[in-house]
């Protein structure tokens, strides 16, 4: 595991990627309860081989709650980030389960804020499958501790 950063350690430029995850059955049941999203799209196969896609596919949502855990798993913002401040998010291509995911982030810019204990980080996201096709991507706006 990674040390955690503080706003002052990024750097505009800087990349980082997570590690691949395999999206599972059970995430997908689990989160249609959690959720209580039960679109037959996620759940149920039958009606899923009637739709463009063939087959079930993986909550969009839940690939993109996916990807804010594999950011705690790198260990750079334990304890570091104070909460997300905004999300610009754009679905590109279905995730099916099996499917295995990983992301590459880039520091897009680093604001300062009026308090001196915290700034902002602007990463650019890119959330792709075992196939290295893009599936989301977006932007994550973040409130980052300061040394």
């Amino acid at each position: 595991m990674k040390i955690a950063k503080y706003w002052d350690d990024f750097l505009v430029g800087d990349t980082y990627t997570s590690e691949k995850r395999t999206v599972l059955e059970e995430d997908v049941e689990r989160f249609a309860e959690i959720s209580e999203d039960m679109n037959p799209l996620h759940l149920d196969e039958n009606f899923a081989k009637t739709t463009p896609y063939g087959k079930r596919i993986v909550h969009g949502m839940l690939v993109l709650s996916k990807v804010t855990g594999l950011h705690y798993g790198l260990g750079v913002f334990k304890g570091t980030s104070l909460g997300v401040v905004e999300i610009q998010w754009k679905f590109k291509k279905p995730v099916f389960i099996g499917d295995s995911i990983q992301f590459e982030a880039r520091v897009e810019n680093k604001i300062e804020t009026s308090k001196k204990d915290r700034g902002i980080l602007i990463r650019s996201i890119l959330v792709r499958n075992e196939h290295g096709e893009i599936v989301q991507e977006g932007k994550f706006v973040n409130l980052i501790r300061r040394k």
